[in-house]
Order: C-alpha cells, then sequence, then structure tokens
C-alpha cells in the first residue's frame, strides 16, 4: 500500500480516485437515508415490507455504498485519533 500511495502523489488517478470516493459515499448517504436504515439499525420499525419491484444489482449497489461509507467514516475516525496520539506522544517526549 505505501508503494501504491507513494505512485499516487499528485498523478490524476489520485484524483479521479478521490472523486469516485467522494461520487460513492454521497451516494451511500443517499441510500442509508432513502432506504431508512437507521429504523432497521436501532429497532423501531415492527415489520420491514421488501421492495421486490427493485432490481437485484440496484440493492447491492446501494448497500456497497452504504458499506463504503461506513468504512470511510472508521478510517478517517481513527486516522484522527492516531494524529492526536502521536501528537501527544511528542509534546511527552519534549518535557
Amino acid at each position: 500500500m505505501n508503494k501504491l500511495n507513494a505512485k499516487m502523489k499528485n498523478s490524476t488517478f489520485e484524483y479521479v480516485y478521490y472523486f469516485i470516493l467522494i461520487l460513492l459515499s454521497g451516494f451511500g448517504i443517499y441510500s442509508f437515508i432513502n432506504s431508512r436504515l437507521w429504523e432497521d439499525m436501532f429497532l423501531l420499525t415492527d415489520f420491514k415490507f421488501f421492495d421486490y419491484e427493485q432490481r437485484p444489482i440496484l440493492f447491492y449497489f446501494k448497500l456497497l455504498s452504504v458499506l463504503i461509507l461506513i468504512a470511510l467514516v472508521i478510517y478517517i475516525i481513527f486516522s484522527v485519533i492516531r494524529k492526536v496520539k502521536n501528537k501527544n506522544i511528542k509534546v511527552r517526549e519534549e518535557k
């Protein structure tokens, strides 16, 4: 991953990669809200009606985009925690 990351710096592939990631995350937010997934997560519905008219490929693409969104949010949270932890370690070493 480090070699790929080094090659990807300041290239057009990097910008295309981030653009696709933003599009998928945006669609993941839309799918999460539109499918009312939070009601299923917190058991707020008594019965879930499935849409049998929806194409399976679209159903799986919506779920995949929500999965990518959740993975991206968790990655961002962990990278912020890592940066804060490294900053605290450097401050302790200087003292």
